[in-house]
């Protein structure tokens, strides 16, 4: 369902952007957008740090480089698809920085998501309807009146704080 649903929501987004010369997937991992990426524009960049990934990929133009520095001229993608990227990046500063790195290699459109099981799926399935809006992220701690809080992700997926130690002081 998850992969229906996003390939709806790229779909919409190409359609929306059209018309496209040039499309950078990155990271692309193992080029499950490919097709349909290929079918918006006449040249798809796959660029992806992981040469695992590359290899596995069915398109022709091929890239293993870090999102962090992409050695490409600025504006070369008419647009730039970042998915499932944002949450695998330690903090705001190395967000903020892949961002920009984005934003500079996009012509017209970088189009970015975030994935983590306190996001949209699992609140969809009737789950983590608290943690939807908390800002709770693995290992992040949290004093709160007296006690520390300790943000960890149970059995279902689900991200929560958790008492773990007294404030001392």
């Amino acid at each position: 369902r998850t992969d229906a649903r996003e390939r709806r929501i790229v779909g919409g987004w190409l359609r929306r952007c059209a018309p496209l010369a040039t499309v950078l997937d990155v990271p692309c991992g193992t080029g499950r957008f490919h097709a349909q990426l290929a079918g918006a524009a006449p040249r798809v960049l796959a660029a992806d740090a992981a040469r695992a990934m590359l290899a596995r990929h069915p398109g022709t133009l091929r890239l293993q480089a870090g999102v962090q520095a992409l050695p490409l001229r600025d504006g070369c993608a008419d647009l730039v698809r970042g998915a499932r990227l944002l949450h695998h990046l330690a903090g705001a500063t190395e967000r903020g920085a892949v961002l920009r790195e984005l934003a500079l290699v996009a012509r017209r459109w970088a189009i970015v998501s975030h994935f983590d099981a306190a996001s949209g799926q699992a609140c969809v399935q009737g789950r983590c309807e608290a943690a939807c809006s908390s800002q709770c992220q693995v290992s992040h701690k949290r004093c709160v009146g007296s006690s520390i809080e300790t943000c960890a992700r149970d059995a279902a997926g689900c991200y929560s704080w958790t008492t773990t130690d007294v404030c001392v002081g």
